[in-house]
């Protein structure tokens, strides 16, 4: 038969590229389990597979993390298993056993959303994490009609730095390893956070809560893995971001589930009046009035010495 299920060590003898593995044969089944690329049995294992299985998960697996598609657990395909990442799986499957990537449509059903922080990491202020949360959201809602505002009761999204195993049926594993997880909006857009890892702000060491936030926030807005490297919904965690942004995938992707942003903050509008000078207007030269809703619209002048020669 051409599906005959062997034992991943065999297999792994005979395909390895020969290296010293940072990543087991065991290791490698459970993480592609972990992240959806493998189906467990009924014990919740993948002890035995078939080559052909193996293969294609592996392949999906370097697809999604930007490297060469080889279908061997070669140094690159250990070296991604081993970064750090998020918690969220890469892909869903279904009850059927079909495989799909990022199309599962969870929103919100309303613009204005609330958020909280309930624990706080340490060896950071709160007021810097409020901050910075804050600007983390902000990334997402300049270009949608989406509004995010602290709250100190109920909120819409939960933030809490936690620990281990935290009773959401996702347990975290330590530095280094899973950073963050969220639930999607249809499970309640919650996001947790690893706080035994070490979270720094505007710094080149250790993980950058800024980059981490804004990739969790986007799974609290209904948005999964995608397999653009340079996107922030990347699932890897990426050392050597420092211009956290939303690139064009990520943006693309946001309005697809909610629009493009529509409603713009206006400037505030002060009258021409209110800029005439004080003092003995008619030596002074043309004066400059705005008298606009933006800084777009021409500026009108205004000259009181006309109106002295009116008279």
């Amino acid at each position: 038969m051409k599906n005959i299920v062997v034992f991943l060590y065999l297999y792994m003898c005979c395909k390895n590229d020969g290296g010293v593995r940072g990543v087991s044969d065991e290791e490698s089944l459970n993480y592609l389990r972990k992240y959806g690329y493998l189906e467990a049995n009924s014990m919740g294992e993948t002890s035995q597979i078939s080559v052909s299985t193996y293969e294609r998960s592996l392949r999906d697996f370097q697809r999604m993390v930007g490297i060469p598609v080889t279908s061997i657990l070669d140094r690159n395909t250990q070296h991604a298993m081993k970064r750090p990442r998020c918690g969220v799986k890469d892909k869903m499957v279904s009850h059927g056993g079909l495989r799909r990537y990022a199309v599962q449509r969870s929103t919100w059903s309303i613009e204005n959303l609330t958020f909280k922080i309930w624990r706080y990491p340490t060896g950071l202020t709160q007021d810097s994490v409020d901050k910075t949360i804050q600007k983390a959201f902000d990334l997402w809602s300049e270009y949608t009609d989406l509004t995010f505002k602290p709250t100190p009761s109920k909120a819409n999204i939960d933030i809490a730095f936690l620990r281990n195993d935290h009773e959401d049926g996702y347990p975290f594993d330590g530095r280094e390893g899973q950073l963050a997880h969220t639930f999607l909006p249809e499970y309640g857009g919650a996001i947790h956070f690893d706080i035994s890892e070490d979270w720094t702000i505007d710094s080149r060491d250790g993980k950058n809560l800024l980059q981490v936030a804004a990739h969790e926030i986007g799974h609290a807005l209904g948005l999964l893995h995608s397999e653009k490297c340079n996107s922030i919904m990347t699932p890897l965690y990426n050392d050597n971001l420092f211009d956290v942004k939303l690139y064009p995938d990520d943006i693309q992707r946001i309005q697809n589930l909610y629009g493009p942003k529509t409603k713009r903050s206006q400037p505030p509008i002060f009258p021409w009046f209110l800029n005439l000078p004080s003092e003995n207007p008619c030596i002074s030269k043309l004066h400059r009035t705005h008298f606009g809703f933006s800084n777009e619209i021409p500026a009108f002048y205004f000259n009181p010495c006309i109106l002295k020669d009116l008279n």
